[in-house]
């Protein structure tokens, strides 16, 4: 563990949900909706590190040894490939609005 942070003990509780038939085939739904949106945003993400990963420009940042230079070669990498964290929050709403999955999972207020 990095750090002098001293981790506290962490404890589970279970308990079983009790659920109509009818409530559990929406809960079903629900989680087999996220788990398909959690893997096509993945499948998203290994697309555009593969891309990232073929620039020439990647290979610029890795073979440049000045730390600053390389930090803003990195983040033009990942700007012109689509690899910021805003860039696969649109791509995921996206996603959840354009197919089934839209009716099974709700926006969540921030």
């Amino acid at each position: 563990m990095k750090g002098s942070r001293r981790s506290l003990p962490t404890f589970i509780h279970e308990m079983p949900l009790r659920v109509t038939p009818q409530q559990a085939a929406v809960l079903r739904r629900r989680f087999d909706a996220a788990t398909n949106l959690y893997n096509g945003c993945l499948r998203e993400a290994f697309k555009r590190l593969d891309l990232c990963r073929q620039s020439r420009l990647w290979r610029q940042a890795r073979a440049c040894r000045n730390p600053q230079e390389r930090r803003q070669l990195f983040k033009a990498v990942r700007a012109q490939y689509g690899f910021r964290e805003y860039d696969f929050i649109t791509f995921a709403g996206k996603m959840r609005r354009a197919c089934w999955m839209a009716e099974h999972l709700v926006e969540l207020a921030t």
